[in-house]
């Protein structure tokens, strides 16, 4: 068994927003510099707001593609016959567990919390901090306890 799940969207949808955001405040901040040395510097509201507004929908799409990658977390589960091996976001490490020393698998409030021999509860996945849907969820749940159980 093995879980590889993302939130938000990879980096293509990023450069697509930057691209286009550049794009926009390119062509119509060429488009308003060209209308106002025509015009000698003289503008006429509201007419010449529609190239203002192309440039600040370039900047917000710009900005917006910064959350992409600010929401993005990686939720990895891998299920072996020797071990357990998992990761709940992409800045930490790779933890694995060897499955004969695997007591027990609990889950509470959201947290799947594995109790080794030693005692110490390892929580795998907490569902509070990763979003997914409610099936996935079950389906991440039931697939752990069945194949930690066997």
């Amino acid at each position: 068994m093995k879980y590889i799940v993302e939130e938000g969207t990879h980096k293509k949808s990023k450069s697509i927003f930057i691209f286009t955001g550049t794009f926009l405040i390119c062509l119509f901040g060429y488009q308003l510099f060209d209308h106002l040395q025509l015009n000698e510097f003289n503008t006429e509201l509201p007419g010449d707001w529609d190239k203002v507004i192309g440039i600040v929908i370039g900047i917000y799409l710009i900005f917006r593609s910064r959350v992409f990658t600010v929401r993005s977390r990686d939720l990895f589960i891998e299920v072996t016959d020797t071990d357990v091996t998992y990761r709940m976001h992409k800045t930490e490490p790779i933890k694995k567990l060897d499955r004969l020393d695997i007591e027990k698998l609990e889950v509470k409030k959201g947290k799947v919390i594995i109790t080794t021999r030693d005692s110490i509860p390892e929580t795998i996945v907490d569902f509070n901090q990763v979003r997914i849907r409610d099936n996935k969820r079950e389906s991440i749940i039931d697939e752990l306890k069945q194949e930690l159980n066997n």
